[in-house]
C-alpha cells in the first residue's frame, strides 16, 4: 500500500485521534491534581514561579559599572 493510499489514512485517523484525547486527559489530570506540600498546591500555579526560577538559572545581565564581580576580583 502507498503511504497516501486511503486505507491507511483510514487506519490512522482513529489512532491519531485517541492519542490526543489521551495527552488531552493526562495533561487535565496532571495539573489539576493538588500536590501533597504544606499548603496545598495545584501543579499549575508552579507555572506562576517559572519567571523567577528561571533567573537562578541564568541571571539577568548585570550593569558593566556596577563593581567587580567574579573569580578574577
Amino acid at each position: 500500500m502507498e503511504p497516501g493510499h486511503p486505507d491507511t489514512v483510514a487506519r490512522r485517523f482513529p489512532l491519531a485521534a485517541l492519542a490526543v484525547v489521551w495527552v488531552a486527559v493526562f495533561l487535565t489530570a496532571f495539573f489539576f491534581l493538588e500536590l501533597p506540600n504544606n499548603p496545598p498546591a495545584v501543579r499549575w500555579q508552579i507555572w506562576l514561579a517559572v519567571p523567577e526560577l528561571l533567573d537562578f538559572v541564568d541571571p539577568p545581565a548585570r550593569e558593566p559599572n556596577l563593581g567587580h564581580a567574579g573569580w578574577k576580583h
